[in-house]
């Protein structure tokens, strides 16, 4: 099951969604934290809930712990994940939480308008600007808890400052993109796959995703 914050915000005539915390969950019961996916954007998943779906875009709301039903890119990082476990013959617990954490929190559907509607939000500061770049990972929480990080953002200009924090942070983390911003300079890496064309790419790139992330998982520990 998956779960996430969620938050609209009208502001001179913008409307802008926000979503973080995201998490996935096996069970409502799971509370262990196993591993940290670090994207670019939230995509088109919304509520499963559909009033609450449609205040989110008709209204200003907050909603808190809101099970969401998940898009392609959300899928994908499960399926990711258990590749990696497989490969490093590491058992995954049957309950976990993975958490799921992005650049920068605004919805976007489509890619091309990102960068005009981050440009937006941006200028109207304030809560706004935070709600754009709230992260839990940069924050107060554990780090220590993650027994593994994968970093699944391209070439993009946004947010240079978490850009260049993570590596620091996660100096193991596996890069699962064929391009990255890190340090302020792009960097080809010849991964194997978009997160959205992971059915169409794995099977092709398989040997360098494995040997990217070999050792990188650590075991299950309480």
């Amino acid at each position: 099951m998956w779960r996430a914050d969620f938050e609209s915000k009208k502001v001179n005539g913008e409307h802008f969604i926000f979503r973080y915390n995201t998490e996935y969950r096996t069970s409502k019961q799971a509370t262990n934290v196993i591993g940290l996916v670090v994207m670019m954007n939230p995509g088109s998943a919304l509520p499963e809930d559909k009033k609450n779906s449609e205040l989110l875009e008709k209204c200003q709301i907050v909603l808190k712990k809101e099970s969401i039903k998940p898009d392609p890119t959300l899928n994908a990082t499960v399926k990711l994940v258990e590749y990696a476990y497989k490969h490093n013959e590491i058992e995954m617990p049957k309950e976990y939480v993975l958490h799921i954490e992005n650049l920068c929190n605004l919805r976007v559907i489509k890619a091309q308008s990102l960068k005009e509607n981050v440009e937006k939000a941006e200028k109207f500061g304030g809560h706004v600007f935070k709600l754009l770049y709230n992260s839990r990972v940069l924050s107060a929480y554990d780090k220590k808890k993650y027994h593994f990080c994968f970093f699944a953002w391209g070439k993009t200009y946004l947010n240079m400052k978490m850009q260049k924090e993570l590596p620091q942070v996660f100096p193991n983390a596996v890069r699962v993109m064929k391009t990255l911003n890190t340090n302020g300079d792009i960097v080809d890496v010849k991964y194997p796959f978009h997160m959205l064309r992971i059915n169409r790419d794995f099977n092709r790139n398989k040997s360098i995703f494995y040997n990217a992330v070999d050792g990188k998982i650590l075991p299950y520990r309480i």
